[in-house]
């Protein structure tokens, strides 16, 4: 996910930066790289900061950062806005006004995001953000409406 890689170059930039050397040259150091943020992206959608340990990530080099909420939110703050688009083009496309929209179900890993939760609020401010039904079961039914929308 974008989300996800964003931070995966951050944490690069910042090595890079601190030690003079670049983590694309080892696979293993870049599959830790993006274990350790997927997890730390998740750890920031509950905890205002989280940090990143990775030891003898490459040539024997412990490396420690933190990163927070708000950094995070910073580095991604163009892919939040463009996430919007899509939104503001289902409403068109179903030709429904916003105030008309009362519960969204969101999915995905990036739904957790609490910036996105904040910003789909101030889109739809009465509406309700269900968060608890599993991200597949949610894909294969909106694929099974679209596929019989199609077919009529």
């Amino acid at each position: 996910d974008d989300f996800l890689h964003r931070l995966v170059n951050h944490v690069r930039e910042t090595f890079g930066a601190q030690h003079g050397l670049e983590l694309a040259g080892s696979k293993l150091a870049l599959r830790r790289t993006l274990n350790a943020c997927e997890h730390v992206k998740k750890q920031l959608s509950s905890t205002a900061k989280a940090s990143i340990q990775l030891d003898c990530l490459i040539e024997d080099i412990d490396f420690v950062m933190s990163v927070s909420r708000d950094e995070f939110e910073n580095m991604c703050m163009d892919l939040f806005i463009r996430m919007l688009e899509p939104v503001y083009q289902v409403l068109r496309d179903a030709n429904v006004e916003k105030h008309q929209v009362d519960h969204v179900i969101l999915a995905g890993g990036s739904a957790k995001i609490p910036r996105v939760q904040q910003l789909l609020s101030q889109i739809l401010p009465q509406c309700t953000f269900n968060l608890s039904l599993p991200a597949d079961e949610i894909i294969a039914q909106g694929a099974a409406i679209y596929a019989s929308e199609l077919c009529q």
